[in-house]
């Protein structure tokens, strides 16, 4: 932990002196790219990462791994990789841009209204993107079999010798935007402060990966969960890769490790719909060209919606888009996706998230159900089906009668009921 912990303390320094001394982001750059993150620094923390990736693997330490202080709160520096499309002037800010950018606006309102009126589309910032990410071959890296629902280990990556990209994310003096604000340099989850961007782009992709892989392989002990979850920033760094990695099986990974966290444990279903960032990321899984993959997001959503009170966010999300991706997987007709085991088992999870909402005592939670477009329709054409199996319509028929029962006139989705 404490190899892992160095160079993101010498970020720290780093940006705590450039903050006293009025530094330009291109110094700050380069300061944290020779001091920092060096190339040595970068294999180094790649070869523990794969290390603990193995380790993970052991039955025995993955309690001990977890529990372990100041080891969650590391992994969640290596995956964040918050604003990594964002525009370069993002990441670092030093305060000679915030002074610039305060001379600018105050000279902008001493002047009279037309010079401004002839001035203000002039000006904007670039909005060219860096991302000259380390990444690590998706050739190299492999998943242990996978076997059972919940308990499917993740191998590491193999070591990758980074290059000498430059660290994407960074702007010089030339590029600053003058949307920056005082906000955008607090300290955030990852505990680095000064940094409008996740630390973790200044790690090799093969370490963000073995970071992902270790949560991944953690979460899937019951007793970890609690604890992952209310480490600051977890969850939010696991939905990012699926928005931020280039690799399929990071993002196999992330389904998989998100799916273990919503499980929760016998006492407590993670009250995980209310994190917009996660659902986003779940809806773009479900969606995923793996199968497995589509399969461990379609769980995540059955087991957020075995807790009440997460329905009714469930169905609040984008006007019910939630509803619209199960109602899709529920209702394909496609003759090959019903005749693939693996595709019904999709289907039937779905089905049975759906009954979750749909028996909620939540009025609200009933009535966005109820009124939202062919759904009930859907699952009416689902019992006419000649291919879709037996638990799919045993589902489907246990909605449709759940609503007879709580819908009555004068609402409007008893007509289409």
């Amino acid at each position: 932990i404490k190899l892992l912990e160095r160079p993101f303390c010498k970020i720290q320094s780093i940006l705590e002196k450039a903050e006293k001394q009025h530094q330009s982001a291109n110094t700050i750059e380069k300061l944290i790219a020779t001091i920092a993150t060096n190339k040595e620094t970068k294999v180094a923390v790649q070869k523990v990462t794969k290390i603990l990736a193995v380790y993970s693997l052991i039955p025995a330490a993955k309690l001990k791994m977890a529990k372990c202080p100041g080891f969650l709160s590391i992994l969640v520096k290596i995956t964040d990789t918050h604003n990594m499309n964002r525009m370069k002037s993002l990441r670092p800010v030093s305060k000679r841009l915030m002074a610039n950018k305060t001379n600018i606006h105050n000279q902008n309102h001493q002047s009279d209204s037309n010079y401004y009126h002839n001035n203000s589309g002039n000006n904007t910032s670039g909005n060219n993107n860096n991302n000259s990410n380390l990444a690590a071959s998706d050739d190299d890296r492999s998943i242990i079999s996978q076997s059972t629902k919940l308990l499917n280990p993740i191998a590491p990556s193999t070591v990758e010798q980074p290059t000498n990209n430059t660290i994407p994310g960074i702007s010089n003096t030339n590029n600053a935007n003058t949307n920056i604000n005082s906000s955008q340099i607090s300290s955030g989850s990852n505990g680095i402060r000064g940094t409008t961007a996740g630390v973790g782009l200044y790690m090799t992709e093969a370490s963000r990966f073995n970071s992902i892989a270790i949560l991944t392989n953690l979460a899937a002990v019951e007793k970890n969960r609690l604890i992952m979850l209310s480490e600051p920033g977890l969850v939010n760094n696991i939905a990012r890769v699926v928005h931020n990695e280039r690799s399929d099986v990071a993002r196999q990974c992330s389904a998989l490790a998100i799916m273990n966290l919503s499980n929760g444990d016998r006492e407590h279903v993670p009250e995980l719909a209310g994190n917009d960032l996660l659902l986003e990321a779940i809806v773009k899984l479900t969606r995923d060209d793996l199968l497995e993959t589509r399969r461990n997001a379609v769980i995540a959503l059955f087991n957020v919606a075995c807790a009440d009170e997460n329905t009714v966010k469930l169905v609040r999300y984008k006007d019910g888009v939630i509803l619209d991706v199960l109602m899709q997987i529920v209702g394909s007709s496609n003759v090959s996706d019903v005749e693939d085991e693996m595709n019904e088992d999709v289907r039937t999870t779905a089905a049975e998230a759906l009954f979750n909402i749909s028996c909620s005592s939540i009025v609200e939670t009933t009535d966005r159900f109820a009124n939202h477009p062919n759904l009930l329709e859907t699952c009416a054409l689902v019992l006419k089906s000649h291919f879709l199996s037996r638990e799919v319509k045993v589902y489907c028929a246990a909605i449709l009668r759940r609503m007879a029962e709580i819908i009555n006139f004068p609402k409007k989705s008893q007509l289409e009921l």
